[in-house]
């Protein structure tokens, strides 16, 4: 049984009764192979906030045994006879291979399986609570096309708002494409339940009067909100350039180019946060992102 922040990369575990097993607070699992074992992983019930992430567990009876609790388990490679079992309390399961929301124990644990820039998928399930009167949502895609000259993202916000409406059991797929604009204090507001996927950019034009602190994507929704590829800029000061603050969701930040960085050779935009979890509840996941120069931190 693995003690408290305890780490296990790159180790192969075959031909157990159990691959590793796990039953403490805050374990990060990462880039192991668990492989025809009995049971590849066991998160005990005393087990909490472990991160297993990037294994792969193939050829075993059942893959993993999950009855802990706040566990994000992502971007693993299944493949057993038995892909999982358990439950637990406030457990997701996000973007693994070989995983479909069938596949996963309900009540307790959610499935989260967000298209990226770099996975753009057409997996019709995209999130299932871990509620016991929660449903598979599946997907509804909109198409955004900045045109030929830049496109406020209040504009994008409304299309999502309004499809965020009339969808209310989907989630939310929206493709941006092109280049859109900050212009004024609301900045993006992602609703719950959508995932956005950024060809394109989006710049910052807004400077706030007073103490407002501008933010420029905010993903504060329930159930889950993704956010992948493209390019944020701004050259003036922001509170957060993506936040999630207050919200309780599973977060996704995907790819993502964040640059806060100043003209004239100065260093940093003295922006308060690239990204901020302040307060936030749920599984909160910035995965493959460039942040450059925010002149105070990076991720908060």
């Amino acid at each position: 049984s693995a003690g408290p922040f305890f780490t296990g990369v790159l180790n192969i575990c075959a031909a157990n009764a159990i691959g590793i097993v796990f039953a403490a607070k805050g374990a990060t699992i990462t880039r192991n192979q668990l492989i025809a074992n009995t049971t590849g992983l066991v998160l005990a019930a005393s087990s909490e906030h472990a991160l297993v992430y990037e294994n792969a567990i193939q050829d075993n009876q059942t893959g993993a045994d999950i009855v802990g609790k706040s566990a994000t388990v992502c971007w693993n490679r299944f493949s057993n006879r038995q892909e999982l079992t358990g439950g637990g309390k406030y457990n997701v399961m996000e973007a693994n291979q070989g995983i479909t929301a069938q596949d996963v124990p309900h009540p307790g644990t959610s499935y989260f399986n967000p298209p990226t820039v770099a996975n753009p998928h057409n997996e019709r399930v995209i999130w299932q609570g871990a509620g016991k009167s929660d449903m598979p949502m599946a997907r509804h895609d909109i198409s955004i096309d900045s045109g030929g000259t830049p496109m406020d993202v209040k504009e994008v916000a409304a299309q999502l708002l309004a499809a965020r409406t009339a969808n209310p059991d989907k989630v939310i797929v929206a493709k941006l494409t092109g280049d859109f604009v900050v212009r004024s204090k609301e900045g993006l507001n992602v609703p719950s339940h959508t995932c956005v996927l950024l060809y394109g950019t989006i710049t910052n034009e807004c400077i706030p009067e007073g103490t407002h602190r501008l933010e420029l994507v905010k993903m504060a929704g329930k159930g889950c909100a993704s956010f992948s590829g493209g390019k944020v800029f701004s050259a003036t000061k922001v509170y957060n350039a993506f936040t999630g603050m207050k919200g309780n969701n599973a977060f996704l930040l995907d790819g993502v180019q964040i640059d806060l960085s100043s003209p004239h050779g100065r260093v940093g935009s003295q922006s308060t946060n690239a990204v901020s979890a302040k307060q936030h509840g749920g599984a909160f996941v910035v995965r493959g992102c460039e942040i450059r120069d925010p002149g105070h931190r990076g991720v908060w």
